[in-house]
């Protein structure tokens, strides 16, 4: 009688058969599984592919204002943004004066010559050293062009940041965008 052992191969002359034990067997179909499913993408029931374009903002994203003490980053996505359709962004300020700011902030949608849209107006108020963050919400109206444009965020009669996003359209040529030290806060 001939025995099976469980690491023989069926080789030319050999009447052995492979031979795998449910449990062997079911661990490597779940480590299988495992392993496809990772590799796999979810979607959302919104998504229309503009995954593909999302990219967060660069290490560009922080700016020195006014005297140099007040320290802005705004975070968000440059790209993957869609008519008719929100995106969130934060503001970061870090106050490096010795005196307290009381900041009016708010955020628009520019191109090289006109405000597109405005969106949200804030106040921050920050102590001495102090740091703090705020989001703001950006609906982009159903109308707009696709292409890119300058999301600025005012800080009062301070200055102003403005950074690059694409809406529609993932490698539009970018700028140079309405001058920021015409911007204020209505």
């Amino acid at each position: 009688m001939n025995q099976v052992d469980e690491t023989s191969t069926n080789r030319p002359g050999n009447d052995a058969h492979i031979s795998f034990r449910p449990a062997k067997l079911l661990s490597f179909l779940l480590v299988v599984l495992v392993v496809l499913a990772g590799c796999g993408t979810m979607r959302s029931d919104d998504d229309n592919g503009a995954d593909d374009f999302w990219s967060p903002f660069n290490s560009q994203s922080y700016w020195e204002i006014g005297d140099g003490r007040l320290l802005i980053e705004l975070t968000g996505f440059e790209r993957g943004h869609e008519p008719g359709k929100a995106a969130e962004f934060n503001v970061n300020i870090e106050n490096r004066r010795d005196q307290p700011a009381e900041l009016e902030m708010c955020a628009k949608l520019i191109n090289e010559e006109n405000i597109v849209q405005r969106f949200d107006q804030f106040n921050v108020s920050l102590d001495p050293s102090e740091n703090k963050s705020t989001s703001f919400r950006a609906e982009l109206d159903e109308e707009i062009e696709p292409r890119a444009y300058g999301l600025a965020v005012v800080v009062g009669e301070i200055g102003a940041i403005v950074h690059t996003i694409r809406v529609g359209l993932a490698d539009d040529e970018a700028g140079p965008w309405l001058d920021a030290d015409e911007l204020v806060c209505d």
